[in-house]
């Protein structure tokens, strides 16, 4: 399902205690380092949903109606200033359950390293 969010500003407060969210950030639907991390990040849907793991897209144009349920468009270069990127280049964030950044990386991550990070940090406890 594709989802354009209107706002300038992505609010991971909304997940905060619920969900980690990995924001990937592209130029394009075509960028090399864009298409090397969702190729690796396909058929994974179960370890995400084990994880809480939700996958944001932040891209400056649109896509046909094609993408994998429980992924998200977002279309915005304020996002870009919003993490401190360099607008329309590529990025992946790991943000927490606790709304802390865990990871910045400007080059696909495998997802073993980043399964490996997420099952590091700590559970949180609610009351």
């Amino acid at each position: 399902m594709i989802q354009q969010i209107p706002q300038n500003r992505f609010d991971t407060g909304y997940y905060r205690w619920k969900h980690r969210l990995i924001l990937l950030f592209s130029p394009s639907w075509d960028d090399p380092d864009y298409l090397a991390q969702t190729n690796m990040f396909d058929a994974l849907d179960s370890e995400f949903y084990e994880r809480d793991l939700l996958l944001f897209t932040f891209m400056p144009s649109d896509r046909p109606d094609d993408s994998l349920p429980g992924r998200k468009l977002i279309d915005s270069a304020d996002h870009w200033r919003q993490f401190d990127l360099v607008p329309h280049n590529f990025a992946l964030i790991v943000v927490d359950k606790d709304g802390r950044i865990r990871l910045r990386s400007d080059e696909p991550i495998h997802p073993a390293l980043l399964f490996q990070l997420v099952d590091q940090l700590p559970t949180p406890v609610t009351l």
